[in-house]
């Protein structure tokens, strides 16, 4: 299984900032990019616990 690191998500949010055409998508995406991170902290938070 992938897990991108923080800094990929990090770059990912940075990108989606820096396209503010459409305030209605930007908000869509946004918030898919936050679950994105959540799900990721979450796994990695798991696999320290399990370590």
């Amino acid at each position: 299984m992938y897990i991108p690191s923080l800094s990929n998500i990090k770059k990912k949010t940075k990108k989606i900032n820096k396209t503010k055409r459409k305030p209605q998508k930007d908000i869509k995406t946004n918030l898919h990019t936050y679950m994105y991170a959540c799900i990721c902290i979450v796994v990695y938070l798991i696999r320290c616990v399990e370590k």
